[in-house]
């Protein structure tokens, strides 16, 4: 017996030993997650120790086979039960849970009078535990817990598995109370503090932020090891309760920390708890401060940086203050993984803090350009001058960086870029707005414009000119002094001289007010920001076109407020002045929708809310006021353009089998209507409703090939005498410098065949940074106003595909080729 227990059990148990150890010495504990109790291998660590665990249970089969000793059913080798348990514990490591609880119930059944039968009970709950099974489990720990008969030494092995099974239940308050008992068993300092820190972030799981630091604070007093101790203080901090804690201590203890050598790198995670505990005490300049030297400290710790910027981003937002917000959920949104929890939050945020920051910034470019339109022209050329002088420092110094670091360095903010709080100087040479900048946006590719007749048109033949082939992608200097920012003519060229071009400017400016104001109503439900953004729009336009429609919404604006006394103001000044209107006529319910006209100018309004929300990719929010729309238009000559609106709503989402029986609806419902004969257009293109498997014809598929790896450019095409195509190259090139100025893109323009003038924009090097472009593109409000309302394409292509499209004047079959191959799923 003594063979089998000091030669194959042995080495058998040292194997597993040795196994074990490199699981724990190779486990990395990550302390904002609920640290585990014991450490069990993945299904890729299984690999690592599958030779000592196979070899820990060679050496248990080897002492049953050559040492059991059974005389009258009798087991007389009291080692043999010890080499099934060793068989069985290989076998968990390896994460074979049936053949290992086999081992363990083999024990139970034929050894039930032996002490080990409790260590397989044990043994059997862990592994029902890691198997899922929970009743199981909880089978085996009654027969455990509170038994008298259980040696003293598996009594907090006992606690601290039940724990263990419930942590993974959620049941926090319980799993808590057995990790208090097995801290009562005397075990020794390593566990001890583990299991106080599990306690600590249970109490925090359940809400119970001063017992979590009180519990954290308990973990400090043991003097860990330093990393559990700086979690610890960083855990202690994120608990702190103002209410029953006082912060002097814990702020010196920070303090003592920040300037510790071993936490150089730390330094933003010990500010942001600084700040931490200056919110709670309502201390906001203070927290500000710490936030900021978070901020400055930080040095490889990106989520840190991310989290941090997300702080000062939620301050400014509770304090309304949008712009600067803007600013830190975009660095936020850089800066976090994708997987953190919030990442998804703070895009969402972001993009609508960045479209308020596109209006705004569009109303102050607009009012500088105009401003700059009265000045005498000595000052308005020394102003200009300042401005290039600032651009060429700013050229040098990058190309002395990238001298230093051998590589290129991203430019600062050029031409109209503005960013942060105005303040009251020209937009052009004020650096903190240049460098503020406007945020790129990352949303979903777009779709072509609900409008008739969008089919491509007879073909004309044309040259084989192909814009950019053989030169190198974003290599070059403008040749057009209108497209130089270290040329004059560059900012002489967007100053509105003429009237049209005023004209035009005032509009933009009160696009830019309803937009602004449409955020602040609607995405961030600041109902005081949307009355006064509104009340500014009518000061300044007194009496325009659209004063009934912004009285109307005044009107309900100050109600929800509670804004009595402008309450009746607006109210009073909409019925009285403009009472024969729809808008007014709808406030005080009087608007017959049955007979009434002007319930046909209510509906466009919606229609074109709707038709704004599918433009911004939000096809959920346009097919839910399509969806509502049919319901209260349903007698307006709107209700075609709904219905096909819906349906390409349903289509942007991917139901294409819905899709074409919507369309196949409208074309029976609206037989010879423009929205018929454009459903009808869409389906013979897609082949028909028997050949909707593939969403492209076998033309089309033949013709152009999908290669995202390939460089790619941006292509808009205009009808030839639709608009002012040099004011749209300018707003275009503006666009580029103000949102992809850290990128060299070229711009070039050309015609395709008599009808079509081209903008290309070139320096993709494939088709994501591409499409990240045309997402960019369709959101900026300048660039949108400008462009025709109807008949326009735009699409990334790539460099052979234009050969074809270009050759062949393919408008149509590569733009639904474009719709298809480069939608969100490959992007």
């Amino acid at each position: 017996m003594l063979a089998s227990k000091y030669n194959p059990l042995f080495n058998g148990n040292e194997a597993l030993i040795k196994g074990v150890n490199a699981i724990e010495n190779g486990h990395e504990d990550d302390y904002l997650n609920i640290l585990p109790i014991y450490i069990w291998p993945e299904e890729a660590q299984v690999a690592s120790i599958e030779s000592d665990m196979e070899r820990a249970e060679e050496k248990g089969v080897k002492t049953i086979k050559e040492h059991s000793m059974v005389f009258g059913r009798d087991q007389k080798n009291k080692y043999i039960d010890d080499s099934y348990l060793l068989i069985g514990k290989s076998r968990v490591y390896r994460r074979m849970w049936f053949p290992a609880l086999e081992a363990f119930n083999y024990i139970i059944v034929e050894f039930p009078q032996e002490d080990l039968v409790h260590e397989a009970r044990l043994w059997a709950s862990r592994t029902y535990v890691l198997s899922g099974n929970f009743s199981g489990a909880q089978e085996q720990f009654d027969k455990l817990y509170q038994n008298t008969k259980v040696p003293k030494k598996l009594e907090k092995e006992i606690l601290a598995s039940y724990a263990e099974m419930k942590i993974k239940q959620k049941e926090y308050q319980k799993a808590s109370e057995l990790l208090e008992e097995a801290i009562s068993k005397r075990i020794g300092k390593e566990r001890k503090v583990r299991f106080r820190y599990i306690q600590a972030q249970l109490q925090e799981e359940i809400g119970n932020t001063y017992e979590a630091s009180e519990l954290y604070a308990k973990v400090v007093k043991m003097k860990p090891p330093y990393e559990f101790y700086f979690a610890a203080q960083m855990a202690r901090v994120r608990n702190f309760d103002p209410y029953l804690q006082e912060s002097a201590p814990v702020y010196a203890e920070l303090r003592k920390m920040a300037k510790s050598d071993k936490n150089y790198d730390n330094r933003d995670q010990i500010y942001y708890a600084m700040a931490d505990i200056s919110i709670k005490e309502d201390l906001i300049p203070e927290a500000f401060e710490y936030l900021e030297k978070s901020i400055r400290t930080n040095t490889t710790n990106q989520t840190q940086l991310g989290l941090s910027h997300l702080r000062k981003g939620e301050l400014h937002f509770d304090f309304r203050e949008y712009i600067d917000a803007a600013g830190h959920y975009d660095s936020a949104h850089q800066s976090l993984p994708s997987e953190h929890h919030r990442y998804a939050e703070v895009e969402k945020k972001k993009e609508s803090l960045a479209e308020l920051v596109r209006h705004l910034n569009t109303i102050e470019v607009e009012d500088s350009l105009q401003a700059m339109a009265t000045m005498p022209e000595k000052e308005r050329n020394k102003l200009i001058q300042k401005r290039i002088r600032i651009l060429e420092k700013e050229k040098a110094a990058r190309e002395r960086a990238e001298a230093v670091r051998g590589g290129p360095v991203a430019p600062g903010g050029g031409g109209f870029s503005m960013g942060g709080q105005r303040s009251g100087k020209w937009y052009f040479y004020d650096d903190t707005q240049r460098n503020d900048g406007v945020t790129q946006f990352s949303n979903r590719w777009g779709t072509r414009k609900l409008e008739d007749n969008w089919r491509r048109k007879n073909k004309t033949s044309v040259s084989n000119f192909v814009p950019g082939e053989g030169e190198s992608e974003g290599e070059g200097e403008p040749t057009d002094s209108t497209q130089d920012p270290m040329n004059p003519a560059y900012y002489l060229s967007r100053i509105p001289f003429e009237e049209d071009s005023l004209d035009a400017s005032h509009g933009r400016i009160i696009n830019a007010h309803e937009g602004a104001g449409r955020v602040y109503r609607d995405v961030l439900e600041d109902f005081i920001e949307a009355v006064d953004i509104y009340e500014q729009l009518m000061k300044r336009y007194p009496g325009a076109d659209f004063e009934p429609r912004t009285l109307y919404t005044l009107c309900l604006m100050t109600r929800e407020t509670k804004q009595a006394e402008k309450n009746d103001n607006y109210c009073g000044k909409l019925q009285s002045e403009y009472g024969h209107t729809p808008f007014a006529q709808l406030l005080d319910g009087s608007l017959d929708p049955d007979n009434d006209a002007g319930h046909d100018s209510i509906a466009e309004v919606f229609y074109r809310e709707a038709h704004a929300a599918f433009e911004r990719n939000q096809y959920k929010k346009a097919k839910k006021m399509c969806q509502q729309g049919i319901v209260d238009y349903a007698e307006t000559d709107l209700l075609p353009q709904l219905e096909l609106l819906l349906a390409l709503c349903i289509g942007s989402e991917g139901e294409m089998t819905v899709f074409l029986d919507e369309l196949v609806a409208i074309t029976e419902k609206y037989e010879g209507d423009p929205v018929a004969i454009e459903a009808q257009y869409i389906i013979d293109y897609l082949g028909g409703p028997s050949d909707f498997g593939s969403p492209l014809s076998p033309e089309v598929e033949a013709m152009f090939t999908y290669n995202p790896n390939e460089a790619h450019q941006y292509v808009l095409i205009l009808p030839k005498n639709s608009t002012d195509f040099n004011r749209i190259r300018n707003t275009i090139s503006d666009f580029n410098m103000k949102v992809f100025s850290n990128q060299r893109l070229k711009s070039r323009n050309i015609m395709m065949g008599e009808e079509k003038q081209l903008v290309i924009i070139s320096g993709f090097k494939q088709a994501k940074s591409a499409m990240d472009y045309f997402e960019a593109i369709q959101l900026d409000p300048d660039v949108q106003t400008y462009l025709p309302k109807t008949g326009y394409d735009h699409f990334v292509i790539s460099q052979s595909n234009f050969k074809v499209m270009y050759a062949e004047e393919a408008v149509y079959e590569y733009d639904m080729f474009f719709k298809v191959k480069f939608n969100s799923d490959n992007f």
